[in-house]
């Protein structure tokens, strides 16, 4: 069964490059499908925090 999340990631251009490459490699190994991710966007004003938005399947089974 897959478990389709929609998730936003928040923080610093260096945060979010160290998640996505977590992310991507856990796509590469097939624990999860990246089936949407959006290109960063900056908060208002001098903030130095970028946000993305991906959704996301669980390709897992768990267990109760």
């Amino acid at each position: 069964m897959n478990h389709r999340v929609k998730m936003r990631l928040s923080g610093t251009e260096s945060d979010l490059k160290a998640y996505l490459y977590l992310l991507r490699a856990m796509d590469r190994k097939g624990l999860i499908e990246i089936l949407e991710e959006s290109e960063p966007y900056k908060n208002r004003g001098d903030s130095k925090i970028y946000r993305v938005y991906l959704e996301v399947n669980l390709n897992m089974e768990m267990e109760d």
